[in-house]
Order: C-alpha cells, then sequence, then structure tokens
C-alpha cells in the first residue's frame, strides 16, 4: 500500500491537475495555461480519483501514529471538502460564481511572478482562450431555480471579471513588453463572460428563489 506521503501527495496532484487555479496559488508552474473542467464527465472522474484516495487515507489513519496518522486525518478532510461540494452540495448546479471565478485564474499570473514575462502572458492567453468554455460548461449545469443570493453573487462579480479579462490582462501583458499579444483572447473572453451574464439574466434571474437550501 503507498505511503501516507504519497497519497497526500497525490491528492494534491489531483485537485491541482483538476483545479490549474489552485495550483497557481500555491506558486506552481504545472497547468498555468489551463483552467478547470465542469463538464459531467470530468467531475465524475475526479470524484471517483479523490474517494479512492480517501478511502486509503482513512485506512491509513485508522493505523497510523503520529505526524502519520496526522497527515492522513488532515489529507482526509481535504479530500472530504471535494466530494462535499461537487457530490453532496453539488455546487456546479447552484453557484453561477464558481465559473466565473475561474478568470482568477488569469490574475493570479499577473500579480505572481511564476516564469518569465514570455511564459506568463502565453499562460494567460491560454486561460484567456479557456474560459468560455468554462462558463458555457457552467450554463449546461447550473439547474434553476437558483437561489438569488447565489445570482446576486454572480452579477456582482460580473463587472470586475469583465474587465479583468478584457481590459487588465492586455494592459498587463504590454507592461511584462507583448503589446496586443492578448488582445483577442480577450475579446473572446469579455464576450464569454457578457454571454455569461446575460443567459443568468434571461434563464435564471426570473426565478430565483430567497432561499438557500440546506446543505448548499
Amino acid at each position: 500500500m503507498p505511503s501516507v506521503t504519497d497519497l497526500v501527495q497525490r491528492l494534491v496532484d489531483l485537485v491541482t491537475a483538476a483545479d490549474p487555479v489552485v495550483a497557481t496559488q500555491l506558486g506552481m508552474v504545472e497547468h498555468a495555461d489551463e483552467l478547470p473542467a465542469f463538464s459531467t464527465a470530468a467531475l465524475a472522474a475526479h470524484l471517483t480519483d479523490v474517494k479512492e484516495v480517501l478511502a486509503r487515507l482513512d485506512s491509513a489513519a485508522a493505523s497510523a501514529a503520529g505526524d502519520e496518522a496526522i497527515d492522513a486525518v488532515t489529507g482526509g478532510q481535504i479530500a472530504r471538502r471535494v466530494v462535499r461540494a461537487f457530490e453532496t452540495r453539488r455546487i456546479q448546479h447552484t453557484q453561477p460564481a464558481l465559473y466565473l471565478g475561474a478568470a482568477y485564474g488569469v490574475l493570479l499570473l499577473m500579480i505572481k511572478e511564476i516564469g518569465t514575462p514570455a511564459e506568463r502572458v502565453e499562460a494567460m492567453a491560454g486561460r484567456l482562450r479557456a474560459l468560455p468554455g468554462v462558463l458555457e460548461e457552467g450554463l449546461a449545469n447550473l439547474r434553476g431555480p437558483l437561489p438569488l443570493p447565489f445570482v446576486a453573487t454572480a452579477f456582482d462579480d460580473l463587472p470586475g471579471m469583465r474587465e479583468l479579462v478584457g481590459e487588465a490582462a492586455p494592459r498587463a501583458a504590454a507592461g511584462f513588453g507583448f503589446p496586443r499579444v492578448l488582445d483577442e483572447p480577450a475579446r473572446l473572453a469579455a464576450a464569454a463572460v457578457e454571454r455569461f451574464g446575460d443567459e443568468l439574466r434571461r434563464r435564471f434571474l426570473p426565478d430565483a428563489t430567497p432561499e438557500i437550501a440546506g446543505g448548499r
């Protein structure tokens, strides 16, 4: 059986591959040009992998001692949070801001010094190109009626996200010495944010409910 250290590293690899924005937050260069995948197939595969690691960590926690037991329990709690979010609470069906938040992956590349300026701009371009797909997955996943507070949060985020991807990202690239390189992907990303807001307003705002169900 793998060691607790190996299991925890496996969990870190799973989480950062599934959510590259987290990888960037941790200062990792891997997956820097990617964004999370929220398709039904991607989430199902991720949950299967995480639950497999969780079962092994629970088994290790029951038999380990000292620091190894602490690591197993801590890793298990991280894995449980993933399972609770996407299997129990099913935030992919109820929280529009989950998808808009992927744009923070662009911001992180602007402010964190991971890689050369050229590498950061290239990664920003990759994430800008990926953002429309993330938002389309969001529109496919969301299931009304949505809680009004969740819809309102998304509307609060929209202007800043549109400015971030449509204006701030190209300005940052120019500051790094690469003017106009991001103009086209930024335009497409900003248009996708605009469309996401329009669809929220058309499809989900009219039937939004004031209550947030337990567990959400």
